[in-house]
């Protein structure tokens, strides 16, 4: 290997009549064993092309590697879906989110559920400590409350009665 090495490192013609010595082509092989980089760089330059639908030239490893990343996608996805599911839970927990999330809104807001609509508000009564108390029917057997702060006009709490499986919103 060393006098490989020494070829080439040694060896100098002179190229197209100018002065200036360049380095003669070394033999095939004769530096990979300094860099074993260079020889894997090789091989895959050396590997076959393929062209895809685009015409992009694309090497079988590129490929594999597209293919693993389609698998990773869809098995995410896959998870995402359950995890969602699990979230969701049931539908008398996904009514339950839901009127939480009036608390602290407007009660003339629009995006309140039953705000100010005649044909699902069932009652209004005021509370002992000042505060009024909407009625609204989501269905025949499911009511619920809604305590508004007479000052702010902002829903403080919520309530229902009926039973789980009627208290729902199917997610």
């Amino acid at each position: 290997m060393v006098n490989r090495l020494t070829s080439c490192m040694s060896s100098s013609v002179t190229v197209g009549g100018s002065n200036s010595p360049k380095r003669a082509p070394c033999e095939p092989g004769a530096l990979e064993w300094l860099d074993p980089q260079l020889v894997a760089r090789r091989a895959r330059r050396a590997q076959p092309r393929t062209r895809t639908a685009s015409g992009c030239c694309m090497t079988d490893a590129t490929t594999t590697l597209t293919l693993t990343a389609g698998k990773l996608i869809a098995l995410v996805l896959v998870a995402f879906a359950s995890l969602t599911a699990c979230v969701a839970g049931s539908a008398h927990q996904n009514f339950k989110n839901i009127m939480n999330l009036h608390v602290g809104k407007y009660a003339d807001s629009p995006s309140v559920s039953g705000s100010r609509n005649p044909d699902t508000r069932i009652g209004l009564i005021t509370l002992p400590n000042g505060n009024v108390e909407e009625a609204y029917r989501l269905n025949r057997t499911c009511h619920y409350y809604f305590e508004i702060d007479k000052t702010t006009g902002k829903i403080v709490s919520w309530r229902y009665e009926g039973s789980e499986q009627d208290c729902v919103v199917v997610p």
